[in-house]
């Protein structure tokens, strides 16, 4: 899909959702019609707490993907395994010197990027975040941890 503005984005993935009006979605989200049709008209950026809302039922699209378009999130920074270690280190309750993330996870993740890039996969595709997803787990539970 082309780039869309996060109005058009939010809108073509309620018609996409089977949600053919905004009223529709309003009452399977709690979300307010007036703020979804400001939503859409691109007059209102929604906030963290109302995408969150949204992916809930939007089945064709994903939060990390609602994060990214609304410009809250930047996509090539969830790409870069620096940065998910940074930002584990900083929201990170656990001692100092101890990473929540481990090193070989780190490494899985910049492998995983090399891979996204070479065949230029859209890790915020909510299918292909799954399937990766699905390929890790299997991977840890073949190493048995």
């Amino acid at each position: 899909m082309e780039s869309l503005s996060y109005g058009a984005f939010i809108k073509h993935h309620r018609l996409a959702s089977g949600y053919k009006s905004q009223r529709r979605l309003a009452d399977a989200t709690g979300i307010s019609a007036a703020t979804i049709s400001r939503m859409e008209d691109g007059l209102n950026r929604p906030t963290p707490e109302t995408l969150k809302e949204l992916s809930k039922v939007l089945d064709t699209t994903s939060y990390t993907e609602l994060m990214v378009v609304c410009g809250y999130w930047d996509k090539d920074e969830l790409l870069d395994p620096g940065a998910v270690t940074n930002a584990m280190k900083d929201r990170s309750p656990l001692p100092d010197g101890k990473r929540a993330v481990s090193s070989n996870d780190m490494k899985l993740l910049g492998d995983l990027k090399k891979l996204a890039d070479e065949y230029q996969m859209d890790l915020t595709d909510p299918k292909t975040f799954d399937m990766l997803k699905d390929a890790l787990d299997l991977i840890k539970r073949v190493r048995g941890k």
